[in-house]
């Protein structure tokens, strides 16, 4: 259970780092504007579920 927990949270960590990377340093014509912000769905969902495995592997307890 240690493993999965530091995956989850390292995984989840990632890509959380990586959707805000994309968000503010890449530049496309293709994606909405909203100050400066780069925003779509597979941007805000890439961050919602690296959140959500950093979570779940915060509040992983270990089984006996």
């Amino acid at each position: 259970m240690k493993i999965l927990r530091i995956v989850l949270i390292l995984g989840g960590l990632s890509l959380i780092g990586y959707g805000l990377y994309i968000a503010f340093f890449v530049e496309s014509s293709e994606t909405m504007k909203w100050s400066g912000v780069r925003l779509d769905n597979q941007l805000i969902g890439m961050i919602g579920v690296g959140l959500l495995a950093a979570v779940a592997g915060f509040f992983m307890r270990r089984r006996r």
